[in-house]
This record gives C-alpha cells, structure tokens and sequence, in this order.
C-alpha cells in the first residue's frame, strides 16, 4: 500500500484504538469500584467492555512494524481479532436477547442464565 494513505491509516487506527481502550477501562473501572453497578445487567456490559477492549488491543498491534514481514505475529494477531470480534458479536446477541426477554416476556428468570452466557460468549469463538 501507498506509504502517503498507510500512514494516516495507522495514525487513526492509534487514535481510535486507544480511544475504545480508554472507554472500556472506564467501563471495567466503574463496575469493578462500585458496587450498586455490579448487577446482572451492568455485567452484560462489562463482559462487552473486556471483550472490545481485547479487540483494541488486537488492532494495536498492526501499528507495530514487526508485523508487517512476521507471518507468525501477523497470525497472532488476525486470531485475537477475530476471536474477540466474535466474542463482542455474542455478547451484542446475548444483551439483545436479554433486552427482549425481560422487555417483552417479563423474565426476570434470565439472572439465572448469566453462567451460561458466560460460558456461551467466549467458549464458542473458540
């Protein structure tokens, strides 16, 4: 690629990426260190921030130059951005659901299937 477009692509995706890590520690942070937010809910959103901020760190690692001549770095990286796309497209799916469930079926059963979410969200990008 043209090094005049690659160039303010990477600066973009620094900016960006770091951005989203920002957001998703601020996330982790806040239910971590308060304890009225850590309710089933709030660790829908949680699991989302881990899951994206796994994510960033992924698309950070493109800006590393080592990469750009290292199959095996370059692998590295396509699998942690995969697997944690994948995990935030469950996750997306799972509060959809939940949203639904309670909103439209009055479950208030669901609680009890945050284990099993869990195991869903990142065992199947496996």
């Amino acid at each position: 690629m043209d090094k005049e477009i690659y160039n303010p692509l990477i600066k973009t995706n620094l900016i960006l990426s770091s951005l989203s890590i920002i957001g998703c520690l601020f996330i982790i942070t806040l239910y971590l260190c308060r304890k009225n937010l850590q309710s089933f809910i709030f660790s829908l959103i949680f699991h989302l921030s881990i899951s994206e901020i796994i994510n960033s760190i992924g698309n950070l690692l493109s800006i590393n130059k080592l990469l750009w001549n290292n199959s095996t770095l370059c692998t590295i990286q396509s699998i942690i951005i995969g697997y944690s796309d994948f995990c935030t497209l469950i996750w997306i799916l799972i509060i959809s659901y939940t949203i639904y469930d309670l909103m439209c079926n009055f479950n208030q059963d669901i609680v009890k299937k945050q284990k099993t979410f869990i195991t869903i969200a990142y065992s199947i990008p496996l």
